[in-house]
């Protein structure tokens, strides 16, 4: 692994934004792999809020997959690490984001299928 370039995460990176753009959009598999780019480059405790988005987006990609064990497992690791930042972190609304994936994850059964696309709102400061 590479040594990290950031102690935090650098609200004007353009890869939190392109991650949140994608997400929005339904395009979980690649938001993963854009906040996963950026979270080669971070450090420090804000590593772990990268990761749970990371698992999420997973989550949501096995979900759309019809992968429901997948969906199920990444979910509940990453739904902690999300929940332990609160309802807003500088802009990204976690709580608003936890709310619908708990409805959606709390009815998972054998013939689930994603109901509908999840919204992350962010408001960047710039």
């Amino acid at each position: 692994m590479r040594a990290p370039r950031f102690n935090t995460i650098p609200l004007d990176d353009p890869r939190l934004e392109e991650g949140v753009r994608l997400f929005n959009a339904g395009q979980f598999f690649e938001s993963h792999e854009v906040w996963e780019s950026l979270w080669h480059d971070v450090g420090g405790g804000e590593r772990a809020l990268l990761q749970g988005l990371i698992q999420l987006a997973a989550a949501y990609h096995h979900l759309q997959h019809h992968n429901r064990t997948g969906a199920a497992y990444l979910y509940g690791r990453s739904r902690p690490r999300l929940a332990k930042w609160g309802a807003s972190w500088h802009g990204l609304e976690l709580g608003e984001l936890l709310q619908q994936a708990d409805a959606e994850f709390a009815s998972l059964d054998a013939r689930h299928s994603l109901k509908r696309s999840p919204m992350l709102r962010f408001s960047s400061r710039r």
